[in-house]
């Protein structure tokens, strides 16, 4: 069977690069839209608000196999034919970009509500106050879930075999057909495959966790730094997570 796994080789890797450039593509652009719309569900009016929520709310209710099918077999009859690789990337972009919206949605919505008034406090306005105190922290939130969400879109990459594209499942079941050796073919090279893709990205959030968690956890222990703070006024506690730097930024947009 090694000799199979060898004849083999350059049809899985040619299968593994699709499936890389598949996730990479359909992970970025999910993330920008799902930010668009996540900035939109929190800061927009009512009925960007609205258009919003029921975009989340229609995508996610779909499979995400049955929205691979509409784009490949109906998008041509209205006139619209996709390749399938721009199709492939559209689509996952466009559903996991609900998923995404409400990751960073959630992550915007849990920085403390002491945050804003620290900073509206300081004399920041809107655009600095979100650029320089919100976001970063939000972004900090966010890091858990919007990778774990990043490893479900890798795995779902492999849908897209269903529309022809030959990425690492359609790869390795032409093997299995051609050679009966489904288990060296599904089990072995395709792990050995995704292992260097997933378990990197997985590790991710543990190394993100404690920075995301430290603004927090000094704002509630009863260091001297947090206590002087404290002293100094009730807004300047609740600010206890700003530093020098962004005071000195903001200082020019007082003026």
């Amino acid at each position: 069977m090694p000799s199979v796994l060898i004849a083999n080789l350059w049809l899985l890797l040619g299968g593994a690069a699709t499936t890389v450039e598949l996730s990479v593509a359909s992970a970025t652009l999910a993330a920008l839209i799902g930010f668009a719309l996540a900035v939109l569900q929190v800061f927009g009016g009512a009925l960007l608000r609205g258009i919003a929520e029921v975009y989340v709310y229609f995508v996610r209710g779909v499979p995400l196999l049955v929205l691979l099918f509409a784009m490949y077999y109906m998008l041509p009859y209205s006139g619209i034919d996709l390749p399938p690789t721009l199709g492939g990337i559209l689509v996952i972009a466009l559903y996991f970009a609900a998923f995404m919206s409400e990751v960073f949605r959630g992550a915007i919505l849990a920085v403390p509500r002491a945050q804003w008034d620290a900073g509206r406090g300081l004399g920041m306005r809107s655009r600095v106050l979100l650029s320089l105190v919100i976001l970063p922290q939000a972004l900090r939130l966010a890091a858990p879930p919007f990778v774990n969400t990043c490893v479900m879109l890798i795995k779902s990459t492999s849908l897209v075999s269903v529309i022809g594209l030959l990425e690492l499942t359609l790869s390795g079941r032409q093997i299995v057909e051609r050679t009966l050796a489904a288990f060296q073919i599904f089990w072995r090279r395709r792990a050995d495959l995704f292992r260097p893709v997933l378990l990197p990205i997985a590790l991710c959030p543990s190394s993100r966790k404690a920075p995301c968690l430290r603004p927090l956890r000094a704002a509630r222990s009863g260091s001297r730094w947090s206590k002087s703070a404290a002293s100094a006024s009730p807004t300047a506690a609740h600010g206890c997570c700003m530093t020098s730097r962004w005071k000195s930024v903001t200082a020019r947009w007082w003026r």
